[in-house]
């Protein structure tokens, strides 16, 4: 019975240690996304937009803010484990 040994494969995985806050932070992204998403479908139903609370501008707005830095954040933390063989 032949054993095999990482010298045998011809394609070895090259695996990067489990980031324990990666998870997490994309969770929270999806979260914010979510939430940000619902702001234009409520205000879509907003029947007297003189009498809508000015805060919810704001609201809006800092919630996308947060989102574009979570964005970026993923994206420099995620871009170099992509590699030729991830992407065939």
């Amino acid at each position: 019975m032949a054993t095999e040994t990482a010298s045998d494969n011809p394609s070895p995985l090259h695996v990067e240690p489990h980031v324990p806050w990666g998870r997490p932070l994309a969770v929270t992204a999806a979260i914010v996304f979510f939430f940000s998403s619902a702001f234009p479908v409520v205000a879509a139903f907003v029947k007297d937009k003189d009498n809508w609370p000015k805060w919810w501008g704001v609201l809006d707005v800092s919630i996308a803010f947060v989102l574009g830095i979570l964005a970026f954040v993923v994206y420099g933390l995620g871009h170099r484990k992509v590699n030729k063989q991830t992407t065939s």
